[in-house]
């Protein structure tokens, strides 16, 4: 992952979401987990936040063996990106079953991202 130094609030795993400024760019290592329910013993959550600026896809793909009732999820749009918006969404669909958009932020040409609330069909009451 890449950090700026000073900013611990900024990272990416992509390196030119991280920062304007390259000199001050760290890496760290990460360790990724294969099996979330290995790891938290739950299979099913109530809600789901990702926020991984500009590695939506990456995640998306890599979930699996959970259910969720919502996915709150910050998606890049003026970063760099190895998806469209298309494919990352056909993907929720096809690994979490149908959905509906209960909340979407503004979508300007002068922010680099905006949040989306999805609410699936499938939910467990």
């Amino acid at each position: 992952m890449y950090v700026e130094t000073g900013r611990s609030g900024t990272a990416s795993f992509i390196e030119e979401n991280a920062s304007d400024n390259k000199d001050l760019l760290n890496t760290i290592d990460i360790d990724m987990i294969n099996s979330i329910p290995s790891y938290t013993r739950r299979k099913h959550y109530d809600i789901v936040k990702i926020d991984v600026e500009g590695y939506e896809y990456n995640v998306i793909k890599t979930l699996k063996n959970i259910t969720m009732n919502y996915l709150f999820i910050e998606v890049s749009s003026g970063r760099s990106k190895n998806y469209l918006h298309s494919e990352l969404f056909a993907m929720i669909a096809k690994k979490f079953g149908a959905y509906d958009i209960v909340y979407s932020s503004t979508v300007s040409k002068y922010s680099n991202t905006y949040d989306i609330l999805l609410e699936f069909e499938n939910k467990v009451k």
